[in-house]
């Protein structure tokens, strides 16, 4: 049982490896073939994208995971259960269109690229439409990962390969949604050999739809201040400005993402205690905090003192007005990992679901209000500082609700009383 847990595991990591540092693989190669203008605009339709991709992701990895493992060995039950996912993520499907065509519409900013645009929208329904919570909830997840990763490997060639100038941008999402929407359609075909197809229902449409909603909700508010934002500074910038602020952006992500194994391989810990050692799951709490906020400020302090050199060494000499931009973003570093704390590794594990998700979706609208109110005037920076306040303020809320809670990690121990 241990062994298959490793191997799962190893998979997840797999594939959340290769969707951060293949692309991270590209970019010194993209941002100098494609020009700070063509750049930003790829930044920002992928950035529209991957926001998009989770109308139809839609939680589905969390609650349809939960669903398949519940009933593993139940083909009936599990037939009906990918039938349900099937029918909701049709019918997000077209939500996606309606919205991807508003969008079109009414942002002259994206209309600009007509291909890329297409293909942005195509990628975003291939990202969703993604197979492996039902692999994931039977714990065979390696051959699905596989087919995944090789997936965005032979993107990734196919980058270097057909991708040579600024009017070939639009190759790059094409790439990425035939070479992953190939694996997602292979993945679906090994599950319905193991599955009798049925078609789906309304009634189970509907189930899979309230059960993946809370979790929709999380990501989606999460998205608004994470992976939205090059996509709403388009709207307001040009395409070499969101060039500048989606460098920074990205290196500031790969830099949070180094306290993310912590905290995924603190989270189940956590969890066992609160429900049987509430002492030492707060001893483990504050440790960890001390732990998180040692690793990110190291990380924030050495992004920041070689920002100057290391991003035109990477992207390239004209793209240093980034270097401002990461030394601005990379403060957020010891706040998310202070968040990802207090959130991850003692809210969700102590029930606190719904506060937990009132703050998460307050601060995704306070970035919208805030990108609204200082982007207009301060531009990128103001982007930045956006990101930076909207981090703060989860943060701060986190640690007030928690202190008010009477039993909460932080309170001082009572003394024995000596007899």
């Amino acid at each position: 049982m241990k062994s298959l847990l490793l191997r799962n595991l190893v998979s997840l990591y797999g594939i959340q490896l290769a969707t951060l540092i293949l692309p991270l693989l590209t970019l010194p190669y993209l941002t100098r073939v494609l020009g700070p203008a063509a750049w930003g605009q790829l930044a920002a339709v992928q950035a529209l994208a991957i926001t998009l991709s989770l109308v139809v992701e839609f939680g589905f990895g969390y609650s349809a995971t939960r669903a398949v493992a519940q009933q593993r060995g139940n083909t009936s039950a599990l037939a009906r259960i990918a039938a349900g996912v099937l029918g909701a993520k049709l019918f997000l499907l077209l939500s996606l269109l309606l919205v991807a065509t508003i969008i079109y519409a009414l942002a002259p900013a994206f209309r600009q690229s007509p291909a890329l645009y297409c293909w942005g929208i195509v990628f975003a329904a291939v990202q969703g439409f993604a197979p492996l919570w039902y692999f994931q909830g039977q714990e065979r997840l390696q051959q699905a990962a596989a087919l995944d990763i090789a997936g965005r490997v032979v993107a990734t060639a196919g980058i270097f390969l057909l991708v040579r100038v600024p009017e070939q941008a639009w190759r790059v999402l094409a790439l990425y949604a035939v070479m992953i929407g190939l694996a997602q359609v292979i993945n679906t075909f090994r599950m319905y050999r193991e599955l009798p197809f049925v078609l789906p229902a309304w009634t189970t449409t509907v189930e899979s739809l309230r059960a993946g909603f809370s979790m929709f909700l999380f990501r989606g508010a999460t998205s608004l201040y994470l992976s939205a934002n090059s996509a709403l500074l388009r709207l307001y910038l040009p395409g070499a400005q969101v060039g500048y602020y989606a460098n920074a952006e990205r290196l500031a992500a790969a830099g949070k993402s180094m306290v993310q194994p912590i905290t995924q391989a603190l989270f189940p810990r956590v969890s066992h205690l609160v429900q049987h050692d509430g002492e030492a799951a707060r001893s483990l709490l504050r440790r960890s905090l001390l732990l998180m906020l040692a690793v990110s400020c190291a990380a924030a302090l050495g992004l920041f003192m070689a920002a100057p050199w290391f991003v035109p060494l990477f992207f390239g000499a004209a793209y240093q007005p980034s270097v401002p931009l990461l030394q601005a973003l990379i403060v957020t570093l010891p706040i998310v990992a202070a968040s990802n704390v207090l959130g991850l590794q003692w809210m969700l594990p102590n029930g606190q679901d719904r506060a937990f998700n009132a703050i998460v979706v307050a601060a995704g609208l306070l970035n919208i209000v805030l990108v609204m109110l200082l982007v207009p005037r301060y531009g990128s920076q103001g982007m930045a500082w956006s990101v930076i306040t909207t981090e703060s303020v989860i943060t701060l809320s986190m640690a007030l609700y928690i202190l008010r809670q009477p039993d909460h990690p932080f309170r001082k121990q009572q003394l024995p009383q000596a007899l």
